[in-house]
């Protein structure tokens, strides 16, 4: 090959490896952002859920209230004794009872609709779930709702309360049923059901996290539903989705203009570009009650808007790529220049340029996360992650602690029984770790034997929870080697990040303090870090 070929051949080749080292490390930056969306996405899924399990705490809440109240139960068993003895419910003696019972709750009625968006107190006669009153429909009465409403009919069977999502003929919302007794015995007299809607409750829940939800129904799923409410409710898209509640208007419009990803029913991310602005949408399955585990019926919506991060991730792409083109341009001006010292020099060139990609080789897998031998973040990651738990104190206003860990007298383990089992000590208490903490907690080791861990969403009295938790599961366990069984405990210290920690070693300092006095109280003790001297 002659020496012009060779040279061009080099070239194209050196070109070809810059250009892949800035593409792996713009690959990477992306991984990681995706990443930590990712985890953010599964913190408000956990949001709506516990929201959701909230609510059916106070439907239930609600219609033991009005269950064990004396009055209601008295008046309950009279209707339906009018209506056994009338042979219906269109009595005028049944009608008389419908009327107090209606009265007796309408003041707790009207102030739950306007405080918890209370759609629905419905009284359901036994055996067969005849409609005795409405609150939100006095004037409809007589038909039976057990024969498509489960919830209703599992409660009438077995004399359990229950709670759970039901889409109903006026409205879809979380419902709650519970047995009501006649007074003074054990006669089942029927069942009592409440019910609340989605749209207050999403406003909250977006105005405390910053994001925008929604809940879209399958069209099979409501296709013979009336749905009231805000002018949101009820919207139907043109794929046949429709839109039941929503915190933000942005949902009704992809609905209506078929900007939706499609959806197959299980938890789906997307990156959605909209109005100049990139969003992050997430989906996940909603269910309805059911004895059974049936299909989804429709899925819950999670968005909010990443054009910031998304912009600034492309603005690190630019970079690295001018960079890598600068670097090309060096190394080929200089490879150009020593062609002239002969094939010996060239020789040497290129055994310089081999050592110089290795050294980026080398540098590119110092910039993976995990460490090796432990499987939990590595300190570079870690303090990575710290930074960005910081920099959302002030957006979010979330509380979040730090503890810093330390095994306490691991030198004696590793002088005692060799590093093979020190480093079995050390897997073993990431095991216990990743056992105790939440996978929304973050994880690194710092150095050696010392760990620390980021609990987002945690206060101080929290964390020391999970602090002792962790601590007492690693005192109780033990290891068994050729030389016998082995244990470790563990010493931590703990304290909670404040809007005006801007420096990750301020927070990492307190936290080493108070780590710093369990080892000088004891060791195998956890200590919270105090301002107080």
């Amino acid at each position: 090959m002659s020496s012009r070929n060779l040279v061009l051949a080099s070239s194209l080749l050196l070109f070809g490896v810059f250009a892949a080292i800035a593409l792996l490390v713009g690959d990477l930056a992306e991984r990681r952002l995706r990443s930590d969306l990712d985890r953010e996405a599964a913190r408000l899924r956990t949001a709506f859920e516990v929201m959701q399990i909230e609510l059916e705490h106070c439907v239930l809440s609600i219609t033991d209230l009005l269950a064990s109240d004396t009055e209601v139960r008295g008046l309950f068993a009279d209707g339906a004794a009018a209506v056994r003895a009338e042979g219906g419910g269109g009595g005028r003696e049944a009608a008389r009872i419908r009327s107090a019972l209606e009265g007796r709750l309408a003041p707790q009625w009207e102030r739950m609709r306007e405080e918890i968006d209370l759609r629905q107190i419905h009284f359901h006669l036994s055996p067969d779930g005849t409609s005795f009153l409405r609150m939100n429909a006095p004037g409809r009465f007589g038909d039976s709702l057990s024969g498509f409403r489960p919830l209703v009919a599992d409660v009438q069977a077995d004399g359990r309360r229950r709670a759970g999502f039901e889409i109903g003929p006026t409205f879809a919302g979380i419902r709650g049923a519970v047995p009501v007794m006649a007074p003074g015995g054990d006669t089942l007299v029927g069942t009592l059901e409440a019910g609340v809607g989605f749209a207050g409750h999403l406003a909250r829940l977006s105005a405390h996290t910053g994001v925008g939800y929604g809940v879209l129904l399958t069209r099979e799923a409501v296709k013979d539903a009336r749905f009231g409410g805000p002018s949101a409710s009820g919207r139907l898209g043109p794929e046949g989705e429709l839109l039941v509640a929503t915190s933000r208007e942005e949902l009704g419009l992809w609905l209506d203009r078929s900007r939706l990803p499609p959806y197959d029913g299980g938890d789906r991310t997307a990156w959605l570009h909209w109005d100049g602005r990139i969003y992050q949408l997430m989906r996940f399955p909603l269910r309805r009650y059911s004895p059974d585990r049936e299909p989804p019926v429709g899925s819950v919506v999670v968005w909010h808007d990443i054009g910031d991060r998304v912009a600034a991730l492309s603005a690190f792409r630019a970079r690295v790529g001018w960079l890598g083109l600068l670097a090309y341009l060096c190394a080929q001006l200089l490879a150009l220049g020593l062609v002239r010292f002969g094939r010996g020099e060239w020789q040497r060139q290129l055994d310089e340029r081999t050592r110089e990609l290795r050294r980026k080789e080398s540098l590119l897998m110092e910039l993976a996360t995990t460490d090796s031998l432990t499987g939990v973040f590595n300190r570079r990651h870690f303090f990575e992650q710290l930074r960005l738990q910081l920099a959302r104190l002030d957006r979010l206003d979330e509380r979040c602690s730090l503890m810093m860990l330390d095994l306490d007298h691991f030198k004696r383990i590793n002088d005692g029984y060799g590093h093979a089992v020190g480093d079995r000590v050390l897997q073993r208490f990431a095991g216990h770790c990743r056992r105790v903490l939440r996978q929304t907690d973050v994880i690194g080791r710092i150095g050696g034997e010392e760990f620390a861990v980021l609990l987002p969403g945690q206060d101080l009295e929290s964390a020391m929870t999970v602090a002792e938790r962790l601590r007492t599961l690693v005192a109780e366990d033990r290891i068994e080697t050729d030389r016998g069984s082995v244990g470790v405990t563990l010493s931590l210290g703990v304290t909670e990040l404040d809007e005006d920690d801007e420096d990750p070693d301020r927070v990492l300092g307190r936290a080493d303090e108070a780590l710093y006095e369990a080892k000088e109280s004891g060791r195998d003790r956890s200590i919270a870090w105090n301002a107080d001297p």
